[in-house]
């Protein structure tokens, strides 16, 4: 027998879902170099074992295949576990005592950042906390509370950091909360928020390939070991791509930003022709799929499809265009079709303002993961 086709592991005695219509059920494995080499009874896979193989007995216990995830932000998942977990706060004095906690474990002039997987409905209070509040428990570090992907509230170190002053104007497509005195509290809507965002520091590919390991695992662990990944720029692309012990299969969807004015659409525009990345179905890792464009800003900070469905227009004609593989070519003139139907409605729609919180199984994931050693 070669040993490139001898089994590294195999299991016997178990319940195992194929997934294949001709034969649901197997009771035996061997896997070998990665591979699944052979399915079916205890004696077929024999043929498989040489004296290397670990052999496991599974008594009976159903073995299922991988679980494939089609939208799951796993990076951020990742880099989520390095910021302050807010899933179990209960009231503001919970979110405060947490950042207190971290900022005591901080240098000064570090910045301190929520997970975003958190949602304001969970807290007694059923209100985001105020810059005042954070500013009473980390005065010397700028603090970001991200809750979901569009509202975030900072304290004054980071408005200052960011430069954000107390006169500063609404953005297109976005808000700085004022109080009933018109002093800003902190929370910051949709493109408001994204202009703190851009303040923090930007995770070297050291650190993304450390969260991507460390989550991956995590995701094994769970019997998740395929993922979509909708909405990366090209660093965090190239990131997946470069791992050196991938785990996860991902499939990766490039982010493309239109904007709320005409120079973000250009600017949207000229990356996509740039050729700074390309469609990939054959990285056996991270194949690159699609484009993620945003046709409205989410539900989170009731934004209407309106404004920008004149946004997303240009960049799939644009995307049409170009000398991209057929599916690419097919699906661009649907999308067009898509958007100029939801047109007509998108300006009487407006979204809930109060999405759910994270669900039981999401925080669940996320505990075990901070808690997975590296």
């Amino acid at each position: 027998m070669s040993p490139r086709t001898a089994a590294d592991l195999v299991l016997l005695n178990g319940n195992i879902h194929t997934m294949d219509a001709a034969r649901p059920r197997a009771r035996a494995v061997a896997i070998g170099g990665g591979h699944i080499l052979g399915v079916g009874s205890n004696d077929d896979v024999q043929g498989w074992i040489n004296g290397a193989a670990v052999m496991r007995d599974l008594g009976g216990q159903t073995l299922l295949p991988g679980f494939y995830d089609s939208h799951n932000h796993m990076l951020m998942t990742g880099l989520d576990l390095m910021a302050v977990d807010l899933s179990r706060a209960k009231s503001i004095a919970d979110v405060l005592q947490a950042i207190e906690q971290r900022a005591a474990a901080t240098p000064p002039g570090q910045w301190l950042v929520s997970s975003a997987r958190w949602h304001e409905s969970q807290l007694a209070e059923q209100r985001f906390p105020g810059r005042d509040e954070l500013d009473r428990v980390a005065a010397a570090h700028p603090v970001l509370l991200q809750r979901g992907g569009h509202n975030v509230v900072a304290n004054s170190f980071a408005l200052e950091r960011a430069g954000i002053e107390s006169g500063v104007a609404n953005p297109p497509g976005g808000t700085f909360v004022r109080d009933a005195n018109g002093a800003l509290t902190g929370h910051a809507i949709g493109a408001a928020a994204q202009e703190l965002r851009a303040r923090m520091p930007t995770p070297s590919e050291a650190l993304l390939h450390e969260v991507l390991l460390k989550i991956e695992r995590a995701y094994n662990a769970a019997g998740i070991t395929s993922v979509i990944d909708p909405g990366l720029n090209v660093a965090q692309i190239n990131a997946y791509r470069s791992r050196q012990q991938p785990m996860v299969r991902a499939s990766l969807m490039w982010r493309l930003q239109p904007g709320f004015s005409d120079p973000e659409l250009q600017a949207a525009l000229g990356q996509l022709h740039s050729g700074a990345m390309a469609r990939d179905l054959d990285h056996p890792w991270a194949r690159v799929l699609a484009i993620k464009l945003g046709v409205d800003g989410g539900v989170e900070p009731a934004t209407t499809a309106n404004h920008l469905l004149s946004r997303t227009i240009p960049i799939a004609r644009a995307a049409s265009r170009l000398p991209l593989r057929r599916i690419w070519r097919r699906s661009v003139p649907r999308q067009l079709a898509w958007a100029g139907r939801l047109a007509p409605i998108a300006s009487a729609t407006r979204r809930s303002t109060q999405p759910l919180p994270p669900s039981r199984v999401q925080t669940r994931l996320h505990r075990s993961a901070a808690s997975a050693g590296p």
